[in-house]
């Protein structure tokens, strides 16, 4: 889905005149009811930028850091998940490079995350800003390591589970890579298998709740008692 104004377009010709867009609750809503808080801005200008949002020469990182690889610590493939405005920067770097067009493929939008996890041997993120973005999470949750950018919570986050590269810089990215690369199988599954447990640990969807519960009893007063627990489906 391409980023822009189409459907609140279609509403505001509808005669709504605030319109206003939440992020999906996740599971926080498991530790108890949800309240959410909506800011409208000027459809105009405001001064915020997307987390989400990672430039075109950042979008060309990964393929670029590759094509900086000797061939001996290069990966045997690499899939790109994923589309946007600026994946046909990254398509004309890997047509321009005859090895990088050999071993490249574009999947587009993923609809199973498990079966894609799954299928790799390593993930890698070259976003130039993030919260805790969930791929990360899910990439451990599968046992696999993780090479990314050391932006946001990300190098506390995969320490022991992966490898941190400077943000938008082709050389240290590369170096990730490499030291990736030249790790055994059995040392990347031992990485996979920390991310794993670190995943059970500390991001368990209960544990989580619990913990989201606990801080929002800290700070109101009228809130007392232990998390609600989900019903258990019989």
């Amino acid at each position: 889905m391409t980023p822009g104004w189409t459907f609140e377009a279609e509403l505001w010709e509808a005669g709504h005149r605030v319109v206003a867009g939440v992020d999906e609750a996740g599971r926080g809503a498991w530790a108890g009811p949800v309240v959410v808080g909506v800011v409208l801005l000027p459809v105009t200008s405001h001064p915020f930028v997307d987390s989400k949002s990672v430039g075109p020469a950042r979008r060309a990182v990964l393929a670029a850091a590759v094509r900086a690889l000797p061939e001996e610590d290069r990966p045997d493939h690499v899939v790109f998940a994923g589309d946007g405005p600026t994946m046909p920067l990254v398509r004309s770097l890997v047509d321009g490079d005859p090895w990088l067009q050999a071993r490249c493929r574009f999947l587009g939008m993923i609809e199973d995350t498990a079966e894609f996890l799954a299928a790799i041997d390593y993930l890698v993120l070259s976003s130039e800003t993030e919260g805790l973005p969930n791929v990360v999470l899910e990439a451990m949750a599968m046992s696999r390591p993780v090479v990314s950018t050391g932006v946001s919570d990300i190098p506390r986050v995969i320490e022991g589970a992966g490898v941190v590269a400077e943000r938008g810089d082709v050389a240290t990215f590369a170096a990730a890579l490499r030291a990736m690369q030249r790790r055994t199988p059995a040392e990347r599954r031992e990485l996979g298998e920390h991310g794993r447990r670190r995943v059970e640990r500390d991001y368990d969807i209960v544990e989580v709740a619990e913990r989201f519960w606990r801080a929002h009893a800290a700070l109101l007063p009228g809130v007392q008692g232990p998390a609600p627990r989900r019903a258990a489906k019989g």
